[in-house]
């Protein structure tokens, strides 16, 4: 039978973000005088999130008295970019509908704050492709690799791991899945360059499309 669920990562996955979260971090430095980076040289750090940006921005660590201040100014410039400068993949909208057309219902889980990935998903017209979306910081999330978040998905839509898939642009994305016991979909057009560790990824996706036909061999097993 085909899968029930197939969930996805949201940045670097379904939405090219890196635009607004670099330069979220380039506000930050401009404001304190300094020059701002190419974006090429945040798009990797940006799949990684506010703490990878903030490292390659300013030098510093989460265990760094000063990380919860600039985070706090990150995700304040962040919320204030809002998606001016993001765009959905192309042949994502595409992917979304044929699931849909399939019966299989689509989601999203990212370790982007809740809050936020209900506005990115809202402002770039995801939300009514999307049977649900979970980010952390609501109860039974946990940040990526833990697998809180995915078994909360799958728990709010009454889906087994068994019967779900997941996708993502990272190592992390995958180990997570596993954890959670979901099958997992690398995409290679996302913000990281290279393939996860081995043995990470149960399917390589070179475009959207794939996704759809990996959902409908996965039907066949």
């Amino acid at each position: 039978m085909l899968p029930r669920l197939f969930l996805f990562d949201l940045d670097g996955t379904l939405v090219d973000s890196a635009p607004d979260l670099g330069g979220a971090a380039n506000d930050m430095l401009a404001a304190r005088g300094r020059p701002e980076l190419p974006l090429e040289e945040l798009r990797v750090p940006a799949g990684h999130g506010a703490p990878a940006l903030l490292k390659r921005a300013f030098g510093i660590e989460r265990d760094d008295p000063r990380f919860p201040e600039l985070r706090d100014e990150f995700l304040r410039n962040y919320v204030a970019r809002g998606v001016s400068h993001s765009s959905v993949y192309a042949g994502v909208r595409e992917l979304l509908e044929g699931l849909r057309e399939m019966g299989v219902a689509s989601g999203v889980v990212t370790n982007k704050p809740h809050e936020l990935a209900l506005k990115v998903c809202d402002e770039l017209a995801l939300t009514p492709l999307l049977a649900t979306i979970v980010g952390v910081g609501i109860p039974g999330t946990e940040v990526k690799p833990l697998p809180g978040s995915l078994l909360k998905a799958l728990a709010d839509l009454g889906a087994q791991p068994e019967a779900a898939l997941y996708a993502g642009d990272s190592t992390t994305d995958g180990l997570a899945a596993h954890a959670a016991g979901m099958p997992f979909a690398w995409v290679a057009w996302g913000c990281q360059p290279e393939a996860p560790e081995a043995g990470v990824a149960d399917f390589i996706a070179r475009e959207p499309a794939d996704l759809l036909v990996w959902a409908m061999r996965r039907g066949k097993c």
